[in-house]
């Protein structure tokens, strides 16, 4: 007669295999996850600086009153009399510098050719290292002559 032997409690090694390759399966997911919304926070983390600064900038530009102040607060690429264009650099976080560096502030004021003083500015920034446009804005202001 032949002994049976009952089968021992525990797992066989091709279930430990599979509960391994499955627990592998999902950890990737998981960390593919991770990096995706490291990534996601950084790039809203960019846009919310630029929307910040370009709408600081804008308000900023609206309170000078009288043209020729606020000329003289910026530096210009170009003045004609209908246009004047200017820009402003910054760094990785922000911060006004010199030179040009990863984020260009570009803005442009059009006078308006029915309404004497009102000029219509827009606004742009730019990432320099990808040409990118993070953020535009647009308004107008009007600037009272100097008696």
């Amino acid at each position: 007669m032949k002994k049976f032997v009952g089968r021992e409690q525990g797992f066989t090694l091709i279930e430990i295999i599979i509960s391994i390759a499955l627990l592998s399966v999902v950890s990737v997911i998981v960390l593919r996850l991770f990096v995706l919304s490291y990534t996601i926070n950084e790039d809203a983390k960019i846009s919310d600086g630029a929307n910040t600064l370009i709408v600081n900038q804008l308000e900023t530009m609206k309170t000078y009153n009288h043209l020729d102040t606020f000329l003289n607060a910026y530096n210009w690429l170009d003045v004609t009399p209908n246009k004047i264009q200017g820009q402003l650099f910054y760094d990785d976080t922000f911060s006004p510098i010199d030179k040009e560096s990863r984020f260009t502030l570009h803005w442009s004021m059009v006078k308006n050719a029915s309404i004497s003083g009102l000029y219509h500015i827009s606004t742009h920034i730019i990432d320099t290292t990808t040409n990118e446009t993070l953020t535009a804005y647009t308004t107008q202001h009007y600037f009272k002559h100097k008696e």
